[in-house]
């Protein structure tokens, strides 16, 4: 069951002059003023089941004792803002067990290729098993396996268009794992950097990077990383001398 938590307070309240309630403002993380009020609700959009439920004293202390944070989007990251909207909205849907089964096969198909170096199917093959696995899976027994193949389908997609030399969805793919199902994941972070250097993008290449050695080296350099890392400020170098003697023909 999915239980969330709402608090409800006077937006009004600091215009009012009220006094600060340090507990809601705790809770919320921010400077809350005057009466405020908790409400959980059972809320699970697949199966279309709302409904109200009690909020105990126990609940409430675990909520005050460990607020959630908030993780501010940037909504000028477009990867960041498309892996929000398709986590959204693949929350609404279901995985059946016939979709499941089709999509492990497309998955192994998918890596039959790879194997093969026939990068082009092997990308195709994950996607048509991805189209199976948007959606929820953890109302089926081996929902915990889905989501790993979900993940690894579009971190091995992404590596197959690195192969093809296509950075724009390379990077869409690699956002999906970075960004929203597993931003631990630092194959995803190398991969993500890889194709940000691809496109041109320079510094977030270089972030990508430095959030993929957080995650798989405790920030230590690795050789991968060193030698991306030259590659990148290789890149760079070379694309704004080319740009300074492009304008510089222009305005001569």
């Amino acid at each position: 069951m999915c239980i969330r938590d709402s608090l409800y307070i006077d937006d009004a309240g600091r215009f009012k002059e009220l006094p600060l309630n340090e507990r809601a403002s705790r809770m919320a993380q921010k400077d809350i003023r005057g009466d405020a009020f908790v409400l959980s609700n059972h809320d699970d959009p697949a199966l279309e089941d709302w409904g109200r439920v009690d909020c105990p004293l126990e609940r409430f202390e675990s909520i005050l004792a460990n607020p959630k944070q908030a993780t501010p989007l940037d909504t000028s990251n477009q990867a960041a803002m498309a892996a929000a909207s398709a986590a959204r909205e693949y929350d609404t849907k279901i995985v059946t067990a016939e979709e499941a089964e089709e999509a492990m096969k497309s998955k192994a198909d998918g890596n039959t290729a790879f194997g093969n170096q026939d990068y082009k199917k092997a990308a195709e093959m994950y996607e048509l098993a991805l189209t199976k696995l948007m959606a929820r899976t953890d109302l089926l027994e081996n929902g915990p396996e889905l989501e790993t193949a979900r993940i690894a389908c579009f971190s091995n997609q992404s590596l197959c268009f690195i192969k093809l030399g296509d950075g724009v969805n390379a990077h869409k793919a690699a956002s999906m794992v970075a960004y929203h199902l597993d931003p631990t994941n630092h194959k995803a972070w190398f991969r993500l950097a890889t194709a940000n250097l691809m496109n041109k993008e320079f510094d977030a290449a270089r972030r990508a990077l430095q959030q993929c050695l957080v995650h798989g080296s405790a920030g230590q350099p690795t050789p991968d990383s060193i030698n991306l890392l030259s590659q990148i400020d290789a890149a760079e170098a070379a694309y704004t001398q080319a740009e300074k003697k492009r304008y510089s023909k222009m305005f001569a």
